[in-house]
């Protein structure tokens, strides 16, 4: 209904105004809208609503003590709040809330504090450059739409940081989720701070490539060791030289227990190449291939030098008399086709000298300054070569 105007005549009392019933009804039906209005009825005004000089003032239901005062803050110019056309409830800067469909324009706009953010996606729009002041990022899945996920970091270093006793890591799953491998840090006892570099371009003709593991089982191509400590390395065939030519070859025997062994020494003293294993004698063969020999540029014998009486020393090849008077020496058996022994006599006594098997009878002796050698045919000793003083009995 519109408002009700009450004629008042064009003078006083001339006759033409509204009679006082038809003016009394009038005020009485635009009291009754203003009081309909305000949420009453005909006849009563709302007891919840009431204005006042800077407020407007709504009272709970049932009425109790707590009341609730809209106001406007003093204009410093002309304004104009517009309510959306929808259904809803207003937003307050200290409110509890859940807001849905809006857009926040960040670069017109400041968010502070703690804020939570929840399981649904948060879809920032266009291109997000921006984000100062992140102490603290707690998500379950960050992904992007289009393209790779891009982390560009002022120092070009982003770090996954440890906690507690626990390094921090970077875990690259399967495709399907189901498995993943860890690249974690040193512990802190280690103390390190080093940049590892990861091989590409050239050094690996730029194309696709797998890291090694230090107890994986691999195979590995053009590289270098350079001052490398390898601990009983796997050789399959040969060691070759820096053209790819073979330095030395090895033939792989099955179950194989002795070995050659290299040793070498200090200063003035000699490196050695000798058998070594599992067995308890065993000789060391150096062959030439087919009908080649061994080529000597020099050769010595390892040397007993016995000063008294006793047995001449088995791992020894030149037996030196060097007694100042008559010397007696027992001689063993052999341990090996072909195996020489040379003797030699400076003392001032002749050098008595029985084998336990002699094909040429029982001994033999050598005067001062005098030598033979014999050789084990598998059985006994034989004399070869002699062109000593000497007396066989």
């Amino acid at each position: 209904m519109t408002r009700q105007n009450i004629s008042i005549g064009t003078s006083a009392n001339d006759g033409t105004g509204d009679t006082l019933r038809s003016a009394g009804q009038k005020i009485n039906e635009n009291f009754a809208e203003i009081y309909e209005t305000l949420s009453g009825d005909s006849s009563k005004i709302s007891a919840s609503v009431s204005f006042q000089d800077s407020a407007i003032r709504y009272l709970g239901s049932p009425n109790d003590a707590h009341e609730t005062f809209l106001r406007v803050v003093t204009p410093t110019a002309d304004r104009d709040i517009t309510f959306p056309n929808d259904t809803g409830t207003v937003l307050l800067d200290s409110s509890t809330n859940t807001i849905k469909n809006k857009t926040i324009n960040i670069a017109d706009n400041t968010i502070t504090a703690t804020t939570t953010i929840g399981s649904t996606a948060v879809n920032l729009g266009g291109s997000a450059t921006t984000f100062a002041g992140i102490s603290s990022l707690q998500t379950e899945t960050l992904t992007n739409a289009t393209g790779n996920l891009l982390v560009n970091s002022h120092t070009y270093i982003t770090e996954f940081r440890g906690g507690g006793s626990t390094e921090g890591m970077i875990q690259l799953n399967c495709a399907v989720n189901s498995h993943g491998q860890i690249i974690r840090s040193a512990p802190h006892s280690v103390g390190a701070t080093n940049t590892l570099i990861l091989p590409g371009g050239s050094t690996i003709g730029n194309d696709s490539a797998t890291l090694l593991s230090d107890i994986g089982t691999q195979t590995i191509r053009n590289k270098t060791l350079a001052a490398n400590l390898l601990n009983e390395p796997k050789i399959g065939k040969a060691i070759n030289d820096s053209s790819g030519n073979q330095l030395i070859s090895f033939t792989k025997t099955a179950s194989a227990v002795n070995h050659v062994n290299v040793t070498n020494k200090n200063t003035s003293n000699h490196p050695i190449i000798g058998a070594a294993g599992d067995d308890t004698n065993i000789n060391l063969t150096l062959s030439g291939k087919g009908k080649g020999s061994v080529a000597i540029s020099k050769a010595a014998y390892v040397h007993d030098d016995i000063t008294a009486n006793g047995a001449a020393d088995s791992a020894a090849t030149l037996i030196i008399g060097n007694k100042g008077s008559a010397l007696a020496v027992t001689l063993g058996d052999g341990t090996t086709t072909g195996e020489f022994k040379i003797f030699t006599n400076k003392g001032a006594g002749a050098m008595t000298v029985t084998p336990t098997n002699f094909a040429g009878g029982t001994s033999f002796e050598l005067a001062q300054n005098e030598g033979t050698t014999c050789i084990w045919d598998g059985s006994n000793w034989f004399l070869i070569g002699n062109q000593s003083v000497m007396t066989i009995s």
